[in-house]
């Protein structure tokens, strides 16, 4: 169940202290967890700063690569594309200036695995860590954002929303019930851009082809949270 008062960081014992006694906190780029150096996929998103639409076979929805009139998708080689496989996506542009937080809006035991973590650390007044955050960014002249994650089935056509994809991630992560802290390196969020791509999967050699498509982090230290924290250790 989502806490509204708390917020809960899933770490290693180590990190945990340093976040407590100085407020260490990391932002790290949307392309950092997009290219993260392991393949864990509960911390590691290669769609991360992307939405995905995945039209099934049943959907009617129909896409014509090349003449309008097609009744089928093809490659350029006339070879079939595995039923179902046609993926449609929306992507941010400089992914990474953009930089985020991650905690949890609940406590889940299941995530110390999910995220390597032998250490919980509960933040037991929300507005009062966004605020020592929020002064923190405003010394180094960046303005802090800060949303709970929605969350998208990749089966309906979420394409259009007005929701920035930097707070959209697939379902499969609904349970983490993440919220982010962040903010933009470079550019004002209203000014981002979106690359779009079609994707699909060749029959034959199994591989996603994209046929239309035009690791750093920030340290910031807010200052001692002893008083506003506790840890749960695993």
């Amino acid at each position: 169940m989502i806490d509204n008062n708390n917020l809960f960081r899933y770490t290693k014992k180590e990190y945990a202290e340093t976040f407590i006694e100085k407020g260490l906190i990391f932002f790290n780029s949307l392309e950092y967890y997009k290219n993260y150096q392991s393949d864990k996929e509960t911390i590691k998103d290669e769609k991360e700063g992307k939405i995905i639409f995945r039209p099934s076979d049943e959907s009617g929805y129909k896409i014509h690569i090349g003449a309008p009139g097609l009744d089928r998708i093809t490659l350029e080689s006339g070879k079939d594309i595995v039923s179902g496989s046609v993926e449609l996506s929306n992507t941010y542009e400089d992914i990474e200036n953009f930089y985020i937080f991650c905690i949890s809006q609940e406590f889940n035991k299941d995530l110390y695995e999910e995220f390597e973590a032998d250490t919980c650390v509960k933040i037991k007044d929300k507005d009062e860590f966004i605020r020592r955050s929020a002064n923190a960014l405003k010394s180094l002249k960046y303005k802090l954002s800060y949303y709970p994650i929605k969350y998208y089935s990749e089966k309906e056509d979420n394409l259009e929303t007005n929701l920035p994809y930097y707070l959209l991630k697939r379902s499969k992560y609904e349970h983490q019930k993440e919220f982010r802290l962040c903010f933009y390196k470079e550019y004002d969020c209203k000014q981002k851009k979106y690359n779009q791509e079609i994707s699909f999967i060749d029959q034959d050699s199994q591989k996603r082809i994209i046929i239309q498509a035009h690791l750093k982090n920030l340290g910031i230290e807010v200052g001692s949270l002893k008083d506003i924290t506790e840890i749960i250790e695993r």
